[in-house]
């Protein structure tokens, strides 16, 4: 605990290439323990999740998940201290939810999302990312500049410590040299991707009030392509992987009331014209009509 990044880095490609799981397992849930004193170890949590999304050890994944959920279920209301610690728990989500799209998880993202949170004794947000962005944006925790709320914040991070992206060495900068721009391209389109896989699932699927809302509005629409490809692509057969337990009607009901949302944050909102660029969406719809017989 404690190590420099780099070290930090080295130690486990090393643990991972060597397959030492159990040290792996261990070491998820002493960090993820460790958040109870030490706010610094956030980073050291998200870099174990995005390592276990690259090497594609879901259970490990898994395991750094509930660890970030225990500790959120600590934290109550009241203080400062509490609403910045909830914006680095929103902000490890996103980098975890981010390389499970960029590698193609796409059946990770479910569980990780719809995870409840009880406000109080009568209202419970369906995820625990639309609390800790409501409160986020309540106490101003996002910066003037931030409008893409935890995909701008995790973006910085992500640019900021290369072992939040493995699979991206080297510079990332939209305004540096060409594979610097590339790299910038990547992280902020599975951040983007990720944001509107989440609020497909707890639209879909998540039990409670609050829905979810589209950040991904306040960047370009093409840059959640590749994860609708993804999921809607090849016939749809993603859907299944993204949430196996929940049937095509009910997915498209819940895509209809998102892509309501999507419009109508975008009409006010967003600088761009939000639009089905991939067709994919459209041709799920289209396989599903509403019930009502609207196609609405």
């Amino acid at each position: 605990m404690g190590m420099a990044e780099a070290s930090l880095d080295a130690a486990l490609r090393e643990c991972f290439e060597r397959n030492d799981r159990k040290k792996l397992v261990r070491f998820a849930r002493q960090a993820t323990n460790a958040l109870l004193t030490n706010e610094s170890d956030f980073m050291t949590v998200a870099a174990l999740g995005v390592y276990a999304a690259y090497y594609g050890d879901g259970g490990l994944f898994e395991v750094v998940a509930d660890g970030l959920y225990a500790y959120h279920g600590t934290l109550n209301y009241g203080t400062h201290e509490v609403e910045v610690k909830k914006l680095r728990i929103l902000n490890a989500i996103y980098e975890l939810g981010a390389a499970a799209v960029r590698f193609g998880e796409y059946g990770w993202i479910n569980p990780l999302v719809n995870r409840t949170y009880q406000a109080s004794e009568g209202y419970g947000f369906a995820s625990w990312v639309r609390e800790c962005q409501v409160l986020a944006s309540q106490t101003h925790q996002f910066g003037e500049h931030e409008h893409g709320m935890a995909i701008s914040t995790a973006l910085a991070e992500i640019r900021e410590h290369p072992i939040l992206r493995p699979d991206l060495p080297g510079d990332c900068d939209p305004e540096g040299d060409d594979d610097a721009k590339r790299v910038y391209d990547h992280v902020l389109n599975s951040l983007c991707g990720f944001d509107y896989l989440y609020c497909v699932c707890v639209y879909a699927a998540g039990e409670g009030a609050a829905g979810a809302y589209p950040a991904c509005i306040y960047f370009k629409p093409e840059r959640v392509n590749t994860a609708i490809a993804g999921v809607f692509g090849n016939g749809g057969k993603g859907v299944h992987e993204l949430l196996p337990d929940t049937d095509d009607e009910d997915i498209a009901d819940g895509l209809r009331k998102f892509l309501g949302l999507v419009a109508s944050e975008a009409m006010s909102h967003s600088p761009w014209v939000w639009y089905d660029s991939s067709g994919y969406v459209s041709q799920f719809l289209d396989a599903h009509p509403a019930r009502d017989g609207s196609g609405n």
